[in-house]
């Protein structure tokens, strides 16, 4: 059985948006680029169990997007974690704080959404994620 990784959704060059982050993703993919990665100072521990799984990426304690992983390539001391650069989105699992390595059990993750939103509401839907995330009303 597979498993998937969590990691934090802060940091990225694209800034917080979703829809940054969106396109960034697509711009490396545009160029030519197989993998997209994300890097750490220590391999996961379970690194073995992770073929056939996701990185979820985390904002504020939810599930916000998943990218298929690859591989993990071990490089001047920092472990790169390699995913295939395609953002999906997935429905908001409540995972609480990330740090360090958490994990995701194949039958715990959330279930993709819609690729087909309309870009207005796919804004729409981001502007409300952020306000809810900034303890605000949707």
């Amino acid at each position: 059985m597979s498993l998937h990784l969590l990691r934090p959704f802060t940091g990225w060059r694209s800034g917080t948006s979703l829809r940054a982050a969106e396109a960034y993703v697509n711009t490396i993919r545009g160029g030519g680029y197989d993998k997209f990665y994300t890097t750490t100072a220590r391999c996961p521990r379970r690194a073995a169990e992770l073929e056939g799984g996701s990185v979820y990426f985390v904002r504020s304690g939810y599930t916000v997007f998943r990218m298929p992983f690859v591989e993990i390539e071990h490089q001047d001391g920092e472990y790169h974690i390699a995913m295939k650069p395609r953002l999906i989105r997935v429905e908001p699992l409540k995972v609480g704080f990330v740090r360090g390595w958490r994990y995701l059990e194949r039958d715990r993750a959330p279930e993709d959404l819609d690729a087909s939103v309309p870009a207005d509401l796919a804004d729409a839907g981001d502007r409300a994620f952020d306000r809810i995330m900034a303890g605000g009303r949707a």
